[in-house]
This record gives C-alpha cells, structure tokens and sequence, in this order.
C-alpha cells in the first residue's frame, strides 16, 4: 500500500489546507482557538441588547441565537456600533453590539431568555453572560384551594419546590399524594418515540432535583381563586443532559428544560359532584416539533402505600370490579383505595379510550413504597400546535368515588338538536341551538349541506347565508366523549326561499264589455297578499290569489305580483281583449206571431226565463203572456233586452197600433193599458175615453205625457 502524507498548517483564525498527497485531496475551514464571548446587558418583555465578539474573526460580527423558552426566537448580526467595548478593552472595534424587540408573546406569563453567541465557524455555540435572564415577576408558587366534600373540604396545596405541580391532596384528614421527590405528585408529563424517561418533560422538576427544595421546571404563572387554581409551567427533563435513566441509557436532551408550555386548570367540585376535581390540561408545541408518536400522560397521581386495593369501574354499566396492580393499561377507568374503602382516588376522562387505542388510556402500577394511577392520550403524530385534554380526579370514599364517576358519565350525555326558521337566498338566516346535555367544552360540529365538510364549529347558535333557494340539509354534530352515548348527530332541512314571481294567470283572454270575470294566479305558499293591477276602467279589487272584475268597454293587460317575507318579484300579465255587446233586439208582432229584427243568435224569453228551444227570429207564443228577445254574437257577448209584447187570453196581443198618432197594448199580468204618444204636441192636448161594447164610458184619462198608463184593475174579468 502507497504510503499517505499530511501537511498540517494551522494559523490561529486562518485557513487551514490539508493536503492528502498521493490522494490529491484538499480540505479547508476555519481554525478555531477561541470561544465566543460576551454579555446579555439588559432585557424585560420589550427586548433587550448585549454584545458578542470571536476573537478567531478578527474585527468580523458573528452571530446571535436569541431564545424565548427554549424557543428559537430571532437570529441577529452582532454588528451595532458599541465604543465603549472598545474603551473598555473587550473588542478591537465597536461593531459588535446587537439589540432586538420582543413580540408576540404572552406578557402575563413570566419568561426566560436565552441568548448564544456562535462562534466564527458556525459550529458551536457558547451562552452569553447573564444568560438565561428571566422577565416579569416569578409567581411564588405556593397555593392552597379547596371545597366542601361530603364531611370533609378538600384541600389542594402547591409549592414552588414543585414549579406548581400539585403536591398535597387532603379529604377528611387523610394524605392522598406520595409527594416523595419531584416525580410523586399530581402531575402532567410527555415522553416521544417511546423514549422513556430519556426524553420525558415532567412538570414538577427532574431526577436530580430529588427531595430537595427548589424545581429545575420553570414556573411562568399561577393564579387561584376560591376552589379553582390555574398554572403555566416550562417543565424540566426528568433525566438531564449528560445524565442515564433506566431501560434507554442517555438523556437525549441537551437543555435542562424543554420548549414545551405546560399549562392546567384545575377545579374542585362539579355542580351536584363535589367529589369531581377538574383537572384540564394542555400542551403547547413550537415551531418545528415532529415527533412520530407523543404520549401525553395529562394526569397521574402518586399515592401513598395504603393505597393498596385496585378497581376498575364501568360508569355505564355501573359495575366494580377488582383490578390486578399490572403494571399496564386498559380501556375503563381505574380507582386505587385503601384497604377499608374509606378512601380512594379515581381517574375519569370522556375521552378516552382513544378510537385508535381502544384498550389503553389508563394505566395503574404498584412500587416498593407508593401506588400510581395515570391518564395517557397517544397522538401520532405529534407536530406544532397545542393539545387540549380533559380528566376528573375523583377523591373521597370508595363509594363515592364510584357514584361521582356515574353523575359524570351521566353529565356528559348529550342530544343534538337546532331549529332554523324559513330564510330567504342571500340572507343569514340563524341556526339556533337546542341540544340537550352540553356544556362549556362540548364540542360542536356544523356540516352545511351535510357533505362531510365541517363549515363552522362554533357552540351554540350560528349564522349562515344561503344564496339561492331551495331546501339544504344542515347537520350538527356534538360531542361530550369518545362514548356513544356522548356524541349525537341530528340533520335537520333548511327552507330557503326567494322573492317569489307570479305564476301563470288563468281567465278568459277576450272578454264582453260589461261583463264580470274572475282571474286566478297559482298559489304561492308563504305569500303575504298579491298585488293585481286591471285595464282602464276595469273595476275590481283583491290582495288574494284571485280577482272579480267588470270589464269596461276597453281591453287592456290584467297583471299581478306576489309578496312573500323576502319582498316581490316578477309579476305575471295576461293581455284581454273587450269586445262590444250585440245591438239591442226589436220585435214586432203580425196577429199571434212575434218576431226579431237579429237574423241569429236570438233566445227568446218569458217572464219564467229563457223559452227552452226558442232561438230563431220568429216565435209563436202558446199562451198569453208577455215576451222579449236577447242575442248572443260570437263572441258570446249578450244584447240588452229587446222590447216586451204581451198578449191575452184570445192569443191575439193587445197592442194597437193609431198611426203616427198612438201605440196601446195591453199587459194582462198587471192589467195595465200602456199607452205611447209619439206626438208631443198631441199628447199635450189630447183626451183619451174607454167605452164599454155597450158604448158606457168606463174611464176618461188625459193623455198628459209621452208614456201614459191605464190602470184597469177595477173592471171585472172579461170585461176587455
């Protein structure tokens, strides 16, 4: 084998060239004699500015890192101008001071801050001076709540030893925590990729904190009021950097705290459930997390040995059932009590077990010295973003830890249900909410058109606009659990109509003057009234979906709209035309026949009515009678009645013709002679005498106008 040979040149902060001679290789970078240095000079929720300098770069800036929590917040140029780094002996220039602002982040919650300088070959990073620097005030950590229970308050205490993890537990004078080192409390804690304990943020410190009085975990915030207790905390890795833990060897973290926020709110007592402690967590994740599987262990509870006795519960079934001490998990909740019952600590959440994990979610494990329960969520993956979960603590006797457990399940049964009104296209129209079991953290799913898209998940009522008309399909969702008895669905039809257009009017489209005539317009359902419009001179009125009108003399557009909720659309019209009634009839009378001066279209009348057959222009009365004519045309249209001619007993009518002078006939119904002079002048003057056959003067009338009558009720029958 040939042999190799290395030239090695190294010159402070120049380059190195390495040449592999026979291999004809050459690598270079930046020899690095020194570390970064420098000083974070102040900072608070604002921001803050420092200095940072690596003497292998020679009068160059570098770079800073600047964390928020573990968080990668910002990355600067150390390159603002600082002459009192130079004055001071620190740099061989004044370019190389930094400065930054501080957003976005919650200024109710203390925070820590962090910032590296990276030295001039971008390898490694070296923590500045002052550094980690902490903001806004630090919560004591030490909080008392409680409620009554049965005979007995329950008392929960925290302490800053514990970065607010909940040590103490007291009902009815007994201790239900271990609280021994930082891991036996009433905690939360993750671990990821199955890493144990290697990778496994804890709430109330880490292994090395042990029994001692101070938490690696960072408390941000605390506040109580009365039974309720709310705390944020940026929780320490159980095994620290460096350090080994059982089963998976080396820590896998390389910072004392993780970049997770830690955050619950915890109430003791329920309504009607003063057993039930609230206990609602979550677990905010950075920038950039990914993890292929996170087990979030949301509760677990240390208790002391005399805890001994394990059960399982089926709060729908309502049975209890003894329970092996595993370890392991399982798909019902678990309680672990004393050996008398007396006491007993249980765990509960409605959602779990997980659809995915059927048979997990609650696990139970017995030690040398303490008892453990714990509530765990699996998520897979486990990204950016924050997770929210729910778990009761139930503390008290065993039975009632058991009858809170069932008042639970029970609280969390629910019925979907919403009403919406009849809307109109274009307009919101308000989905109102009336299910039945909810509660603040229900969750609500609304699936306009029921297409499987989930178009709002707001609670209770919301508004939606439909844009045109028609009839959708709305679906609500809600859900208290992973139970069924807690989820219901209901799909309920929403009515959407429009301003409505007339539909097609029906009537007659020619028409008689004078003649009365009803339109119809089809029935719109949910109309207010219609509006209908006539021809000139046309009289009629209606606001409903018909119309009785006279026609005039005139043909015209007969038009109507329609009013709904929505307002008026398009009218509808029909056009009519009018057409003229026939002349007036004359008849006139030749011994017993009477005729009409109407070639057709004649119907001859008495006073019963209309003569059945009677339809020529010439007509033979059969008995005495009086008679006239009316003629319809073809277009249906009617004449005026003609003149009357009445005839008597003989069939011979009664109507004498003088000439010029005088026209009389006879009505032998009213027994009237009606007389008609058609000469003024004469009428003015003239005298009329009725004579019996004998030649006795019967009655004398003085013919004082145009049209005389003679009433000749006083003569016997036969007389005439």
């Amino acid at each position: 084998m040939a042999k190799t040979l290395f030239h090695k040149i190294i010159i402070s902060r120049y380059w190195i060239c390495l040449i592999v001679l026979m291999g004809n290789i050459c690598l270079s970078g930046y020899a690095q004699s020194f570390e970064p240095q420098g000083y974070l000079d102040y900072v608070d929720m604002n921001g803050g500015n420092g200095w940072a300098y690596d003497e292998d770069a020679g009068m160059q800036p570098i770079e800073v890192h600047i964390y928020i929590d573990n968080r990668l917040y910002a990355i600067l140029l150390a390159d603002e101008s600082r002459p009192d780094l130079v004055s001071n002996g620190f740099t061989p220039n004044p370019e190389h001071g930094f400065s930054f602002f501080i957003t976005g982040f919650d200024t109710t919650r203390a925070h820590e801050i962090a910032v590296y300088a990276i030295d001039y070959g971008g390898t490694s990073s070296t923590l500045l001076g002052n550094c980690p620097s902490r903001v806004r005030n630090i919560p004591a950590g030490d909080a008392v709540i409680s409620h009554p229970a049965g005979p007995s308050d329950i008392v929960i205490t925290t302490s800053q030893r514990l970065a607010v993890a909940i040590g103490s537990l007291i009902w009815d004078g007994k201790e239900f925590i271990d609280s021994y080192d930082h891991g036996r409390e009433l905690q939360s804690a993750l671990s990821f990729n199955h890493w144990g304990e290697c990778y496994n943020p804890t709430e109330a410190g880490c292994a090395l904190d042990d029994t001692g009085s101070t938490s690696t975990s960072f408390l941000q915030y605390l506040s109580t009021s009365g039974n309720m207790l709310e705390t944020q905390t940026l929780p320490a890795f159980w095994t620290q950097p460096g350090d080994t833990a059982p089963v998976c060897g080396y820590a896998l973290n390389t910072t004392e705290r993780a970049p997770y926020y830690f955050h619950k709110k915890v109430q003791i007592g329920m309504p009607g459930m003063p057993h039930v402690i609230q206990y609602n967590t979550s677990f905010d994740m950075p920038v950039n997390t990914s993890y292929n599987i996170g087990a979030f262990e949301v509760t677990t509870a240390y208790m002391p040995i005399d805890f001994s006795v394990f059960w399982t519960y089926n709060p729908a079934s309502q049975i209890l059932t003894p329970l092996t001490d595993g370890p392991g998990e399982q798909g019902l909740p678990v309680i672990i009590a004393t050996a008398n019952s007396n006491y007993a600590l249980g765990i509960y959440s409605p959602d779990l077990p997980d659809t995915m994990y059927p048979d997990k979610g609650y696990g139970r494990f017995r030690y040398d010295d303490c008892t453990k329960w714990n509530c765990v969520f699996k998520k897979t993956p486990v990204t950016e973003g924050t997770y929210n979960f729910r778990s009761y603590v139930i503390a008290g006797s065993l039975n009632n830890v058991t009858v809170s457990m069932t008042q639970l399940y029970n609280y969390f049964i629910v019925s979907a249900d919403f009403t919406a009104d009849t809307t109109c296209a274009g307009m919101p129209v308000v989905l109102t909410d009336q299910s039945i079991g909810v509660n603040a953290e229900t969750l609500y799913y609304w699936d306009i058109y029921d297409d499987g898209v989930i178009d709002d998940s707001t609670q209770g009522n919301i508004s939606y606009t439909f844009n045109t008309a028609g009839i959708y399909p709305v679906r609500l969702t809600v859900i208290n659990g992973i139970d069924s008895a807690h989820r219901s669905t209901i799909v309920k039809n929403v009515i959407v109509i429009d301003k409505p257009d007339a539909g097609l009017i029906s009537g007659h489209l020619s028409v008689c003057e004078g003649s009365e005539q009803v339109y119809y317009v089809t029935t719109e359902p949910g109309a207010l009234y219609y509006s209908w419009t006539l021809p000139l001179r046309w009289t009629g009125l209606s606001d409903v979906d018909s119309i009785t009108a006279t026609a005039s003399i005139m043909g015209g557009v007969v038009a109507v709209s329609v009013t709904n909720q929505c307002g008026t659309g398009q009218p509808a019209y029909l056009n009519v035309n009018v057409n003229a009634p026939p002349h007036t009839p004359v008849i006139t009378y030749i011994l017993i026949i009477l005729s009409s001066n109407a070639q057709s279209g004649n119907q001859w009348y008495n006073e019963n009515g209309p003569i059945q057959g009677a339809t020529g222009a010439i007509f033979k009365p059969l008995s005495q009678g009086c008679y006239y004519v009316m003629v319809t045309d073809a277009n249906g249209c009617v004449s005026e009645p003609s003149n009357i001619i009445c005839n008597g007993i003989t069939n011979t009518p009664f109507e004498i013709n003088t000439g010029e002078a005088l026209n009389l006939w006879y009505n032998s119904l009213s027994h009237k002679l009606n007389i008609i002079s058609k000469d003024l002048s004469f009428s003015a003057k003239g005298r009329l005498t009725v004579y019996t056959t004998a030649s006795k003067m019967v009655k004398k009338k003085v013919l004082e106008d145009q049209y005389t009558v003679i009433d000749l009720n006083d003569l016997h029958d036969g007389f005439i």
